[in-house]
Order: C-alpha cells, then sequence, then structure tokens
C-alpha cells in the first residue's frame, strides 16, 4: 500500500456578498516543518467551495450506508 505524500486540509467560505474565500494547507505527513498553505479568491476558490460541498454529501452518504 502507497503512502500518502501530502494531506490537504481546507476552509472554504462563501460571504453575504457572494465572495469566495479558501485557505488551502498541505500537510507533510513526515515533516510539519514542510507544511505550505495557500489562498484562494473568487473562481478557483468558488471550485474549491463546491468540491467541499459534493465531498461532504458523499461522505455523509457513505456513512448512511454502513
Amino acid at each position: 500500500k502507497g503512502e500518502a505524500i501530502t494531506r490537504i486540509d481546507g476552509i472554504f467560505c462563501r460571504f453575504n456578498d457572494n465572495t469566495h474565500l479558501s485557505f488551502i494547507a498541505f500537510r507533510h505527513s513526515k515533516d510539519p516543518s514542510k507544511n505550505r498553505g495557500v489562498i484562494f479568491r473568487d473562481g478557483i476558490a468558488i471550485i474549491f467551495h463546491k468540491y467541499e460541498i459534493v465531498t461532504t454529501k458523499y461522505l455523509d452518504f457513505v456513512k448512511l450506508r454502513n
């Protein structure tokens, strides 16, 4: 079985004025000093926000089936 090189975490925000921000953290699994992060706004942030919604719904669906 392969081991992950990095893990991705994030915070995905949609504000009342319909603007978006995404804070993406790339965590190094063995060396925290190699952790990195990126902030996206608007276009790319919208895609991350939609991806998070779809992923959450899928994980909820899987939990219900088990």
